[in-house]
């Protein structure tokens, strides 16, 4: 008789484990099921796609500008590769003013050199805080060296998060630039505007006629 009820508890408790055993399963299994998707982690080295190349943790405009983090609400902003390519030469930078409110979008800066003038749009929205003045010095420096000495003005955005959202992140940049490459082929029709593996002829901007130029300002820089 005890043997057959010792027995009887050892199968009651298997039971019982065995139930919790698939209850916590199936909750294992819910929950992961509602975990947002991992995302990509930046990575340490350098990106490139199509011959640019840019440090990771860089967020891109449509317009071809950048914004870089540098501690709490600020960042570094500039003109990416792409940009750098088209212009070719800068004789000049004039940045809104330190100080002064811009929106995500709003005009930021003109640049000039070799009979062209360019409106460039803000990554961000914020104050300008500060203008980089080596590259006022040197405007070329922009265009050499875009992603680091040549960072154009720092801005203080209290709502970078936001506009963090509105950005092409770094680890999108590759298509995103491959595209741009894309469509600048495709609107000029002419394979001799292209070099090195597909990268716009420096300078190409200055090339073209007015109305090819007016439509790659509007399609590229969106001014």
């Amino acid at each position: 008789m005890s043997t057959g009820f010792a027995v009887l508890i050892l199968l009651l408790t298997a039971a019982v484990f065995y139930f919790r055993w698939r209850q916590a399963s199936a909750v294992a299994v819910l929950v992961a099921a509602d975990l947002p998707p991992a995302q990509p982690q930046p990575s340490s080295q350098p990106t490139e796609a199509v011959g640019f190349d840019w440090p990771s943790g860089y967020r891109f405009h449509l317009g071809h500008t950048w914004m870089a983090e540098q501690g709490r609400e600020m960042a570094h902003v500039g003109l990416d590769g792409f940009a750098a390519r088209l212009l070719g030469k800068l004789e000049c930078i004039t940045v809104i003013g330190e100080q002064r409110w811009v929106r995500q979008g709003q005009k930021l800066m003109t640049v000039s050199g070799d009979g062209e003038t360019v409106d460039l749009l803000s990554p961000l929205e914020g104050v300008v805080t500060a203008i980089n003045p080596e590259v006022i010095r040197n405007p070329q420096l922009a265009l050499e060296d875009p992603y680091k000495a040549g960072w154009i003005c720092a801005i203080k955005s209290p709502e970078m998060g936001t506009n963090r959202r509105n950005l092409v992140q770094s680890a999108l940049a590759a298509s995103w630039m491959q595209d741009s490459m894309q469509r600048l082929k495709t609107m000029l029709a002419d394979p001799a505007l292209a070099q090195d593996g597909g990268m716009p002829q420096s300078g190409l901007l200055s090339r073209l006629g007015p109305e090819p130029r007016r439509r790659v300002v509007s399609e590229f820089f969106l001014t």
